[in-house]
């Protein structure tokens, strides 16, 4: 019985130890992945710093700075010229960036007459904010700088546009079919969590087997099933049209995601468009003329 006993006890400590090493490699994943100081963050800010050095962000020198509060009571800010129109561009920008970024972007609205706003996203730039998922939390966030810009204006009509994970958050938010937003552009975003993120780790075989305990860590601690995130679901039950941009050698999101999001609307609301030599979300820089070119396509389509 004492045998017993020991060995119970033992079997009882091997079990709180091996649950332990699990709890604390799922944190150590989830830190370098969703956090503002994890390593993913800090490299893709990185690189966004680099990009930053050929960009003249002077023209948000004239931009006016707002504030709304999310529902974790988190400071978001966002920044915003009214050049007296009742059209409206949402400039929605990547992982480990800011709005500052978005200045690329801006002319093709701004030389049409639209109002501009570019928001930093949670966790980025100005916002507060130290987990970053690119999931529920940034849709709730862009449905509410779209709530405050109705209240300033209710009759705006409101062009959502994405670019990488600022993509998906746009993707991700045109399910909901809020008022006033007539059109959406998402460049170079993924379609499922899941499968953006099983096929990161599969492209670092040593890192492959613990994906699956991440997936686990997140849905039990953190109560967040990464498979939920997905910008089909939403895209799905989009009623408005919507341009999907994809570069053609994009390296970190595959091709194919922007067809599978293109193919989920019916073929009259839905357009891609495929940067020829194109790598992630470089179509703007690389190929401007083009670019802006079947931007202005799209919007003037649908007389925007």
């Amino acid at each position: 019985m004492k045998i017993f006993l020991i060995i119970l006890l033992i079997l009882m400590i091997l079990m709180l130890v091996l649950f332990s090493l699990y709890l604390l490699c799922g944190q150590l994943i989830f830190h370098a992945l969703f956090t503002k100081k994890g390593r993913a963050y800090k490299k893709s800010y990185n690189k966004y710093k680099e990009r930053l050095k050929y960009i003249d962000t002077s023209i948000f020198n004239d931009y006016k700075k707002l504030e709304i509060e999310s529902w974790d009571k988190l400071k978001l800010y966002g920044f915003y010229k009214d050049n007296n129109s009742d059209k409206l561009a949402i400039l929605v920008h990547g992982f480990g960036s800011s709005h500052l970024e978005m200045a690329n972007y801006i002319p093709l609205f701004e030389k049409h007459g639209y109002d501009v706003l570019a928001p930093d996203n949670r966790g980025h730039g100005e916002s507060q904010g130290y987990s970053i998922l690119i999931g529920e939390d940034e849709k709730e966030d862009l449905l509410l700088w779209i709530t405050k810009m109705i209240e300033l204006k209710p009759n705006i009509k409101i062009v959502l546009y994405g670019v990488s994970a600022g993509g998906t958050i746009v993707a991700l938010t045109v399910g909901e079919n809020y008022k006033n937003v007539v059109l959406a552009i998402e460049d170079s975003g993924f379609d499922n969590a899941d499968k953006m993120l099983r096929y990161l780790f599969s492209k670092k075989y040593m890192l492959k087997p613990f994906y699956k305990l991440l997936l686990n860590y997140m849905k039990k601690t953190k109560l967040i099933d990464l498979r939920k995130i997905d910008a089909i679901a939403s895209i799905k039950k989009c009623k408005i049209p919507m341009l999907f941009i994809h570069g053609e050698k994009d390296s970190l999101v595959p091709i194919e995601m922007a067809y599978n999001m293109h193919s989920q609307l019916p073929e009259q609301r839905s357009t891609l468009f495929i940067v020829s030599e194109c790598e992630h979300a470089s179509g703007i820089t690389e190929k401007t003329k083009i670019y802006e070119n079947e931007v202005r396509k799209f919007l003037s389509k649908y007389y925007m």
